[in-house]
């Protein structure tokens, strides 16, 4: 990075200075100015600052003006993919036409990338159906004209899941420097352009997944750059569970199987048939052990299920019992096949990998379990039918890991978002990821945005409590007729599928406008088609309370279907609820109404995006 003769912060953002030059539309904002401050001596004098901004404040260039300007490698960790690609395709351009010649670099997790010996191989493994081959042979022709082989690059009509899982790159059968492609391999192409680079910009969970690996393994995948910028950090610490939890599913038992079976079978001409017989009668019954774990229909509603349901199936219990002491065995059999030398350390540690996540599920497990984890089992999204439920192990809280993975890696660190504060105070932040309110400076900046000119908040009087079964059938007129008055132009958050759906099938029914719903396109298609078609409406949840930027008159009228509160019987929500009140503490107060707080104001940041827009924000509770 090249140093710009400005050394005054402030100047940098007045109407006559480097940013104003290099956008289309300037306006000088104090709190952007007091923000980058703060980050500019953060990354003078070390430290942590933690930074509320609201929706305009203008986070992004706050904190990569001072970054460039201090020449500081920095690593910047976003909440999603897709902002990830914003700041590199959007924001990054504004701070070069500053001045600034900055290298930057988006690095992904594992299986973004293409892998080029599975897709050599790949074809071995398809079924025989004609149409499934000549899409896998479309997927092979675009992989030898890609420079990066990311699965974002992937146009729209050639992905299939499927397919892809097919060609992912993944580290159980990466051999790394030994691989006949290492040279070509996407990845490594990725990680050696991100050495090389000023800013690496990754997501929350290659971030922890990095730190846990440099605390655990001894190796990274980042480079080793002295500054991490967390944005959008009010997502970090579901990202940080997600990613230290332990899973068993079908789906990777079965490949690791396949994987076992293809080895053994390359090996046959060298084994003694009592041997060959040995493996084929244990994979056989390893196969008979996995069917009879996830070939299973569990009692209960939601994507979450707790783990008292799983022990009121004992012989469950003791079929993965079974399952880790078979697959102990084999790992010792499986020390003298005749492997090539790279293959052997990854089989390893693969055994050791699965019989690890299978002993957090035994019917031994030890009782304080969960002191620090909970179990429970849950619907994986990528699977369909009664082999959809895998067995979940997540940490409780991560405020005691993240201090030495994250805090302590760094020489600064700066987290920002626009929802931090709980009744203006960032205590619950604080505490749930592990931060020292003495080491850590806090400050706020409230949204430039004039409030109470753009927008309305409208919530409807004399309507059923949202678990009422009077409920839908009182408000979807009303919110029928709210969107007939804005004439479409509405985005519907709900706060479940089984609103999501009730809703979208009765505008559908009802309304002159294109009515699209997630699930039916990808997100990013979505959303074009709600930008373009500007009387359309748009039904969602989940992902889309977050991270949905959509100026102008395509989104005028903000619709949540209620306060967005955690589900009670949530197993991860109930052990937290669990752990509050043996410390005396009211849960509601505590934790679950700071959460439900910070997610509804995500939602409403979704409606007044810049100066000119104007809306209506309708809460249906």
């Amino acid at each position: 990075m090249n140093n710009v003769t400005r050394n005054d912060i402030e100047s940098w953002f007045y109407p006559d200075g480097p940013v104003a030059d290099a956008l289309d539309r300037f306006e000088k904002r104090t709190e952007q100015i007091r923000m980058a401050q703060i980050i500019h001596s953060t990354l003078k004098e070390g430290g942590i600052a933690v930074i509320e901004g609201g929706t305009g404040t203008g986070k992004t260039l706050a904190y990569l003006i001072p970054i460039a300007l201090e020449k500081r490698p920095a690593i910047i960790s976003t909440g999603t993919i897709a902002l990830q690609e914003q700041l590199l395709h959007k924001d990054l351009p504004i701070l070069r036409r500053t001045g600034f010649k900055i290298k930057a670099h988006v690095l992904k997790g594992r299986r973004n990338y293409a892998c080029l010996l599975k897709a050599k191989q790949g074809l071995q493994q398809l079924p025989l159906e004609p149409q499934l081959r000549e899409r896998f042979a479309s997927l092979q022709t675009w992989l030898k004209k890609t420079q990066t082989g990311d699965r974002s690059d992937l146009p729209e009509d050639l992905y299939d899941p499927v397919l892809w899982r097919l060609v992912r790159a993944d580290a159980e059968t990466c051999t790394g420097p030994e691989c006949q492609y290492f040279n070509e391999c996407f990845l490594y192409q990725a990680r050696r352009i991100a050495e090389k680079s000023d800013v690496v910009i990754v997501n929350h969970h290659l971030l922890i997944t990095d730190l846990y690996l440099k605390t655990t393994r001894e190796t990274r995948l980042l480079p080793d750059h002295p500054c991490l910028i967390v944005d959008e950090a009010h997502l970090l610490e579901d990202a940080a569970i997600s990613c230290l939890s332990v899973t068993l599913n079908y789906r990777e038992l079965v490949r690791f199987i396949d994987h076992l079976a293809d080895r053994v079978r390359r090996a046959a001409p060298s084994l003694k048939q009592s041997v060959l017989k040995h493996w084929e009668r244990s994979l056989g019954d390893l196969r008979n052990l996995a069917l009879d774990i996830f070939h299973h229909e569990w009692p209960g509603e939601g994507d979450r299920l707790p783990w008292r349901v799983v022990r009121q199936s004992p012989d469950i219990l003791a079929r993965i019992t079974h399952l880790t002491e078979q697959l102990a065995t084999l790992a010792k059999l499986a020390q003298k096949l005749p492997l090539e030398e790279a293959e052997r350390p990854l089989l390893e540690r693969w055994f050791a990998s699965i019989i690890e996540a299978a002993g957090m599920f035994t019917s031994d497990a030890p009782d304080d379990f969960m002191a620090e984890w909970t179990r429970y089992i849950e619907r994986n999204p990528e699977m369909h039918g009664p082999y959809r439920w895998q067995f979940v192990a997540a940490p409780v809280e991560v405020k005691s890991f993240l201090p030495d993975f994250l805090w302590d890696a760094f020489d600064q660190v700066i987290l920002l978002s626009a929802t931090i504060r709980v009744q203006e105070k960032f205590d619950f932040f604080l505490d749930r990821l592990g931060l020292d309110p003495e080491r850590s400076q806090t400050a706020a900046f409230p949204s430039p945005f004039n409030w109470d000119q753009q927008c309305r908040l409208w919530i409807p009087d004399n309507i059923p409590e949202p678990g009422n079964s009077n409920y839908l059938p009182e408000t979807l007129p009303r919110l029928q007729s709210l969107v007939e008055l804005v004439g479409g132009k509405t985005l519907i958050l709900c706060t479940s599928y089984r609103n999501l759906y009730i809703i979208r099938d009765y505008l559908r029914d009802r309304l002159p406008f294109t009515v699209l719903a997630q699930g039916e396109m990808s997100k990013k298609a979505l959303l074009e088609h709600f930008q373009n078609d500007v009387s359309s409406v748009l039904v969602a949840t989940a992902s889309f309370w977050q991270g949905v930027d959509i100026p102008g008159e395509s989104l005028s009228c903000l619709v949540i279907d209620k306060i967005p509160f955690d589900v009670p019987s949530d197993p991860l929500i109930e052990v937290q609820v669990q752990r509050f009140r043996a410390d005396g503490l009211n849960p509601f107060y505590r934790f679950q109404l700071p959460r439900a707080l910070l997610l509804l104001r995500q939602g409403l940041g979704r409606l007044i995006r810049h100066q000119q827009d104007r809306g209506i924000m309708a809460l249906f509770d």
